[in-house]
């Protein structure tokens, strides 16, 4: 998912990672790609779109595959 995991919120996140995981082979992978929101021009892209919910910074998708039961 390329730039489309940050138009879900931290919970839809989550579950959405849930609903996949289940999809996956063994050696699967999800590759995302969201806006940097720590990077000195990432919030313009982050609140340009109101159809964003969540703003991510370096680790937070990590934090949400852990919980999400990657």
């Amino acid at each position: 998912m390329l730039d489309v995991f940050e138009h879900f919120s931290f919970v839809e996140g989550q579950q959405l990672l849930l609903l996949l995981k289940e999809k996956l082979t063994l050696d699967g992978k999800i590759i995302l790609r969201v806006p940097n929101a720590a990077s000195p021009f990432g919030l313009q892209y982050q609140f340009g779109d109101v159809t964003h919910k969540a703003a991510y910074g370096p680790g937070a998708l990590q934090h949400v595959a852990l919980a999400g039961g990657l």
